[in-house]
């Protein structure tokens, strides 16, 4: 019978409201403007440099994770380090979803803190546009 054997360590910080996503064999979780990244072989917890503002929903793409919330995103290049902005999305929202699809980002649904969206945007890392 498989059995699921718990023994990783608890984060530094606890989180609700967060995102989680993977690069290689790290697993890096990001709540508020802290982000905690997981080495799946050494087992331990990283705190990495912090984001400018807490985030909401966040993907990988290639080397660069890229995390969003109201009308703003920026990337984290997971080869330097360093995090930059990025163009401002169209539509301000929060609890939305993303996704990559074909190379670009995929932004679906949320609200803006008077109705619940429907819409989607797409950005394009090759343009930098939203659209």
């Amino acid at each position: 019978m498989n059995t699921f054997n718990n023994d990783l360590p608890s984060m530094n910080s606890r989180r609700f409201l967060h995102a989680a996503v993977t690069h290689g064999r790290r697993i890096f979780v990001l709540g508020g403007d802290a982000v905690e990244m997981f080495d799946i072989d050494t087992k331990r917890w990283t705190t990495i440099p912090s984001m400018r503002r807490g985030r909401c929903a966040a993907v990988v793409l290639g080397d660069d994770m890229i995390v969003m919330e109201g009308n703003e995103a920026e990337q984290y290049n997971l080869i330097s380090k360093q995090w930059s902005p990025l163009p401002s999305m169209n539509t301000g929202r929060d609890g939305f979803a993303a996704a990559v699809l074909d190379g670009k980002i995929i932004v679906i649904g949320g609200y803006n803190y008077s109705e619940c969206l429907a819409s989607v945007e797409e950005y394009d890392p090759s343009t930098g546009e939203w659209r």
